[in-house]
């Protein structure tokens, strides 16, 4: 399973360079996060999905066999 990546290089076949998806999803930081501000002033929430990211990896690949 591929995803194409928008990309200004292009790949030996002449396209845009692929990349598999379980690559892609290793390739994140597993401490990977993501702050959110909430509106009104009600606080923040930090989203790691660094973790969720190779969880998926892991679970693509245990599907695949």
């Amino acid at each position: 399973m591929t995803e194409q990546v928008p990309s200004k290089e292009l790949g030996s076949h002449g396209g845009p360079c692929q990349v598999p998806l379980v690559e892609q999803l290793r390739s994140t930081p597993l401490n990977a996060h993501h702050w959110i501000d909430l509106p009104n002033g009600a606080g923040s929430r930090n989203i790691p999905y660094g973790p969720w990211c190779h969880a998926a990896a892991d679970e693509i690949e245990r599907l695949q066999r």
